[in-house]
């Protein structure tokens, strides 16, 4: 299983690749970070822990693009007050709650807590865990379809036979296949394959509910 810091990492990597782009305020701050100090800021996220005596701390980690770059902001300590500020001013803005990128969600308190600033060059990511995430997208997307069951490779399964036939005239299938493409081209992938349709009740009627049996 795949790390929220390995997930900081892809998106860092797909906003390089242009495959991604970040909110307009997330942005902001990074394009600020470039022109303050000279490097090269991809994306940063959240993380809140606790001390050993129990006070709240926010980590900020930021990914640069390479190691000069992070080696460049470690080297003065007052870049890390400097930045600090500058979120304190986004946490304080009414910006905090209008984008829905995870990797910048948290609830913080009144006052902030401490806040630390990290530095993480950019780094590349396997295969596998690659193909893990971008499995993990398409399942989310079938979380938002009432009538999706799961999906196997290139098939997406509805419960019933009857909502094969409803999906595919309503538009939900055409919706579908447009998401999960999205995702494909996010990731970099050429499936080679149309997606389809079937249904559990196929699955569990013609197949005894074995995988092996409906892919041999």
């Amino acid at each position: 299983m795949y790390t929220p810091t390995e997930k900081s990492q892809f998106q860092a990597w797909a906003i390089k690749q242009g495959r991604l782009k970040l909110a307009p305020v997330h942005q902001e701050i990074l394009d600020w970070i470039k022109k303050q100090f000279g490097v090269h800021a991809l994306d940063f996220s959240f993380e809140m822990r606790e001390t050993s005596k129990g006070a709240p701390q926010l980590l900020i980690h930021l990914i640069l693009e390479t190691v000069d770059d992070v080696k460049r902001m470690q080297a003065n300590r007052a870049n890390n007050e400097v930045i600090t500020e500058r979120f304190c001013e986004y946490f304080k803005s009414a910006d905090l709650n209008t984008t829905k990128d995870p990797l910048k969600s948290t609830i913080l308190t009144n006052p902030l807590p401490e806040i630390i600033v990290t530095y993480r060059p950019l780094k590349e990511l396997t295969s596998e865990m690659l193909q893990e995430m971008r499995e993990d997208e398409k399942r989310d997307i079938l979380k938002t379809v009432e009538s999706a069951w799961t999906i196997s490779q290139s098939v997406v399964f509805f419960y019933t036979d009857a909502q094969v036939k409803e999906n595919q005239v309503n538009g939900t299938s055409a919706k579908i296949i447009e998401e999960l493409e999205q995702i494909d081209k996010k990731y970099g992938f050429s499936p080679g394959f149309d997606y389809r349709f079937d249904s559990k009740e196929t699955f569990d009627r013609d197949y005894e509910s074995n995988w092996y049996y409906y892919w041999k």
